[in-house]
């Protein structure tokens, strides 16, 4: 996917290649990428595109306007009567950067909630002065920026934003709290208080420093708790069809689509037309130290490809084979897909409610008001996080330093105020949402053990129609016990037996199987790979008992860490580990 970096100095026109050297390089990952750079006055821009797309990146137009566009776009829909202009759909197809900019110059910038897609956006009206940034309804597509009375610096990943000559970065307290309370940072920050995301639905209008901040869409989904489940699901088979067909476009030869032993590879390839499939290159990986005779998500993937007939690659998924270090999250950074790559993300999460097995039910109990959490912050820093207790975990406020916490702002509070900008009934759906597809640091599934500590990155990458705006905004509509993370899958099981049965004979490691009158069967063969998905750490905390950095002295305290480092099993000590990795990096 496309990535843009911008400098936009406020005073004077700076020597771009000198002053920012550093960011620029870490941005082309020191000439790794072939990045192209354009010059505006007191802009500069830089763009990525790792595959062609059919549009630039960077626009310029006759009005002085500027447009720097990233991320992927599918079309525009009306949310508000369904009806799109003929000029409208004209500009769209011709420049998607073209129909945002008719959409400035007719202060019409709200209708941004109507693009379909992941992206995020700069735009510069050099006649006024103007710089703005937004992104998509959802904020699926990441935009950080920096800025003081000199420059604003922004960019889709934070990494460059760290280079600046001289400055040095605040590390975010409130966000480690959150970290330990919610399991992830919210999503109205980073881990340094300096470097700022733009948070969903945004526009931000920089007149100088500090920017005007419009949310141009709230989200407004209510509830409809007439419809049945029936009903529902034959709806949602429509809206999945959709989601998958828009991101297949010829030439099907520069499409890869996983393929798994759960259910959601198996829902995107049933949208797939006989020509497609044929076309389309599918692939599957085995997870270290299994092989393809025993691992059970490659064993079933060649099932489904042996009664397709599709084009099946496997290898090895060698991250599960390695010992864990902040390198991992350079090598993710660097990691680039040169076909456009469709997984089954967010699957299982959204559509079946798994993400609320994994959410601190306080939590929960906070978004539906049940009670008003006095206490909650200080309980969940002084004792395990409720989902790690098994594993022999550690207190985390005993890890910092004497009064680490004391200046932080409760975090149920700036949940509290979060939510409240969104006029979404289902708030605890959308919580969820923003926690596993937004949060800058997590520790959701393990963290890095689960690929997990920043999901934010996912559609920089690959991706998904689990995703999709449309799938999103339907499901919020639904009635919260279809989505609860109930052990009946009622979705799945009505998807699979009344739309999706291409695939039901054969058998699946999802839990679906195992659910009362379920219509796919467990497969026994093999071993279940995500048990054997797990880092070494060794080294890792090796390194960090014999060589703490400057800032780890400020935050930690060593005796507590020391004590941890004896446990280097327990998840609670991964990810403290996760966290140090991160910070040094």
């Amino acid at each position: 996917m496309s990535l843009i970096l911008g400098i936009y100095s406020l005073n004077s026109q700076p020597s771009f290649t000198d002053e920012f050297s550093e960011v620029i390089d870490e941005f082309s990952l020191h000439g790794k990428r072939n990045i192209k750079n354009y010059y505006s006055g007191n802009l500069f821009l830089a763009s990525y595109q790792p595959f062609p797309v059919s549009y630039e990146a960077i626009n310029q137009f006759d009005n002085g306007i500027v447009i720097a566009l990233s991320g992927r776009l599918y079309g525009i829909e009306d949310h508000d009567n369904g009806i799109t202009s003929d000029l409208d759909s004209l500009l769209f197809y011709e420049n998607p950067s073209n129909y945002i900019k008719n959409l400035y110059l007719t202060k019409n910038l709200q209708k941004l909630r109507n693009i379909d897609g992941s992206f995020a956006f700069s735009l510069h009206d050099r006649k006024n002065e103007r710089l703005i940034l937004a992104n998509d309804s959802f904020g699926q597509y990441p935009l950080f920026y920096i800025s003081d009375s000199d420059y604003i610096i922004f960019c889709n990943e934070y990494e460059p934003l760290t280079k600046l000559n001289g400055r040095i970065l605040n590390i975010d307290n409130n966000a480690l709290a959150e970290y330990f309370v919610f399991d992830g940072v919210l999503w109205n920050k980073t881990l340094y208080s300096d470097i700022k995301p733009v948070t969903p639905g945004t526009i931000l209008s920089f007149f100088g420093s500090n920017p005007k901040k419009t949310l141009y869409d709230r989200l407004a989904v209510t509830v409809n708790n007439e419809i049945s489940p029936e009903k529902a699901t034959e709806e949602l088979s429509v809206i999945i069809r959709k989601a998958v067909s828009k991101r297949i476009n010829p030439p099907f030869e520069n499409i890869r689509i996983d393929l798994s032993g759960g259910l959601d590879t198996r829902l995107i390839l049933s949208c797939l037309t006989h020509d497609e499939r044929s076309k389309i290159g599918f692939q599957s990986f085995i997870t270290p130290p299994l092989n393809e005779n025993n691992d059970q998500d490659v064993m079933i993937s060649k099932l489904i490809a042996e009664k397709l007939k599709l084009k099946l690659s496997i290898s090895s998924f060698n991250d599960w084979d390695n010992e864990f270090s902040p390198a991992f999250y350079q090598q993710w950074r660097e990691r680039s897909y040169p076909e456009i790559t469709i997984k089954g993300l967010y699957g299982g999460e959204f559509l079946n409610g798994d993400c609320f097995r994994f959410i601190p039910s306080e939590t929960i109990q906070f978004i539906q008001g049940a009670r008003f959490p006095q206490t909650f912050f200080s309980n969940r820093l002084n004792r395990p996080s409720a989902s790690l207790e098994k594993a022999g975990t550690v207190i985390p406020r005993k890890l910092f330093s004497e009064n680490m916490f004391e200046t932080c702002v409760n975090p149920y509070h700036t949940l509290y105020r979060l939510l409240s900008e969104y006029h979404t009934e289902n708030k605890s759906l959308l919580y969820a949402y923003f926690l596993f597809s937004q949060s800058f640091f997590t520790r959701l599934y393990g963290g890095t053990s689960g690929l997990w500590a920043q999901p934010y990155t996912f559609l920089t990458k690959v991706d998904t129609p689990f995703l999709d705006h449309a799938l999103l905004r339907y499901l919020l509509s639904l009635p919260p016990a279809f989505l609860s993370g109930n052990s009946d899958h009622l979705l799945y099981q009505l998807l699979f037996k009344n739309h999706f049965s291409e695939l039901n004979d054969i058998p699946t490691i999802s839990s679906l199987s195992e659910a009362g009158g379920s219509c796919i069967g467990r497969f026994t063969q093999g071993i279940e790979p995500k048990g054997c998905r797990q880092f070494r750490y060794g080294q890792a905390l090796l390194k960090v008992a014999e060589d703490k950095p400057f800032w780890f002295k400020t935050f930690f305290d060593k005796d507590a860490i020391n004590e941890t480092l004896k446990n280097p099993d327990s998840k609670e000590t991964q990810s403290i580990i996760d966290l140090l990795a991160l910070l040094e990096h």
